[in-house]
């Protein structure tokens, strides 16, 4: 049995006081427009994002939290910082959190090139966080999500390969679900075939909107029947010429097939 996140009312809700509609490709988002997206910062310096799903549990890429040769923030938890309830990646804004403890997916998977698999990874903070109109936990999948659902990711990525600036404000951005086969021909050369059992791919063919650098981590968010948000995925990877028309989706792990390992690892 999935952990009670799953049975919080607040969870999915967007602010009660938030007057802005929706605002898709790529443009700043409002403040409780996303309560539960968090940013992540390794002394000091902004790394991925990530998605709140409980009073003091994190859920971001694996890749985002070690990569073999490069770094293993697993062993120094308590430099990571995380950021909550802002639209700003600056300090001072929100509410900040330590991390007590940083785990990623045991089968955690990358050769350099192509996918990455069973990348998810989960942050512990070390001291729980108090929902308010702006901090509140995404739901947890019961279900897969298709090309007919209504989905976002924000992240604090760039704009564009062609501008590798860092963003200070929070931007989402409405992303088509491509279908299994959209999903497996989507790839640029080199890249190994797309896993569609364990990986979703979102954008638009040939468009412009999509993830960027940066935005590891970042949640694609879908809209259920009772019109709560849930974290269908966690961005792994897309094209590298973000910003230009390209054939490259974006591809987030499918969370609903990591769920019987985040339910161990967080009832341990």
């Amino acid at each position: 049995m999935y952990f009670n996140v799953y049975f919080v009312s607040e969870c999915g809700e967007q602010s009660p006081n938030l007057m802005l509609p929706f605002i898709s490709g790529g443009d700043i988002a409002t403040l409780g427009q996303w309560p539960w997206i968090v940013s992540l910062s390794y002394l000091g310096r902004p790394f991925c994002s990530g998605t709140l799903i409980s009073e003091d549990w994190v859920v971001t890429a694996g890749h985002c939290v070690a990569i073999p040769g490069s770094h293993n923030y697993t062993e120094n938890p308590h430099y990571i910082e995380v950021l909550l309830g802002s639209v700003k990646r600056i300090r001072g804004q929100g509410s900040s959190r330590r991390a007590d403890k940083v785990i990623h997916h045991p089968r955690l998977t990358w050769t350099g090139i192509g996918p990455i698999y069973n990348d998810v990874a989960l942050i512990h903070l070390e001291k729980s966080v108090t929902y308010n109109d702006f901090i509140l936990p995404a739901c947890l999948p019961k279900q897969d999500f298709s090309s007919l659902s209504n989905c976002y990711i924000a992240g604090w990525g760039y704009i564009s390969s062609n501008q590798a600036i860092t963003v200070q404000d929070l931007r989402e951005a409405k992303l088509h679900v491509l279908s299994e086969e959209e999903c497996r021909t989507n790839t640029v050369p080199l890249e190994q075939e797309v896993n569609t059992n364990i990986t979703y791919c979102a954008g638009y063919k040939f468009g412009v909107i999509s993830g960027c650098q940066g935005d590891s981590g970042s949640p694609i968010m879908c809209e259920d029947h009772t019109g709560k948000w849930t974290l269908a995925g966690v961005m792994s990877s897309g094209a590298a010429m973000c910003g230009t028309f390209t054939n490259t989706a974006n591809r987030f792990t499918k969370l609903s097939t990591m769920m019987e390992w985040i339910d161990h690892v967080i009832n341990v």
